[in-house]
C-alpha cells in the first residue's frame, strides 16, 4: 500500500491524472460537476503532487508530419489473406465459420464499395486480375460456389 494523504474519493483522483475531464468523471460517478470540480480543486490546493502528472491532450506525441501511412498497405494485407485462404482452401471462405468470416466479409465489403461506385479503379483491377469471379456472390455461385477457377 502506498502511504500518502487520505482521499475521499481516490477514483477521481486517478481519472482525472489519466487525463479524464471532470465532466465526465462527475457522468460516469453520477454526481453533480460543481461537486467534482470543488473535490478536485481541494486536493489541488491541499496535495498538488497528486495532480501534477495529469495527462491531458498536449502531452501526447506530435505525429510525424512527413509521415504518411501507405493507404493501400491494410487493403493489399486483406488481399493477400483473402488470396493465401482461397489457394490454400480451393475455395471461397465463408460467412458461416467464424474463423473465415473476416475473409469473407473483406470480399463483401469489396463488392459493395465496387456497387456503390466507391472502389478504386487500381483495386478493381487487381481484384479482376487475381479473383475473376469476385463480383458474383459466393451464394450465387452455388455447391461449386466455394470453388476457385
Amino acid at each position: 500500500m502506498i502511504d500518502g494523504p487520505r482521499l475521499r474519493h481516490p477514483e477521481w483522483v486517478m481519472m482525472y491524472r489519466a487525463g479524464i475531464t471532470p465532466r465526465r468523471i462527475a457522468e460516469l460517478n453520477g454526481v453533480p460537476l460543481r461537486r467534482v470540480r470543488d473535490y478536485l480543486n481541494r486536493v489541488h490546493r491541499n496535495h498538488p503532487e497528486l495532480l501534477a502528472g495529469r495527462l491531458v491532450l498536449h502531452d501526447q506525441p506530435r505525429p510525424d508530419p512527413n509521415h504518411r501511412a501507405d493507404p493501400d498497405a491494410r487493403w493489399r494485407a486483406g488481399l493477400e489473406r483473402y488470396l493465401a485462404f482461397a489457394t490454400d482452401h480451393g475455395r471461397r471462405p465463408t460467412t458461416g465459420d467464424p474463423a473465415e468470416f473476416p475473409l469473407a466479409h473483406w470480399l463483401t465489403t469489396q463488392r459493395s464499395l465496387d456497387r456503390q461506385g466507391r472502389l478504386a479503379e487500381r483495386r478493381v483491377e487487381i481484384l479482376n486480375r487475381h479473383v475473376p469471379d469476385w463480383r458474383t456472390p459466393t451464394r450465387t455461385l452455388g455447391a461449386k460456389g466455394s470453388r476457385r477457377r
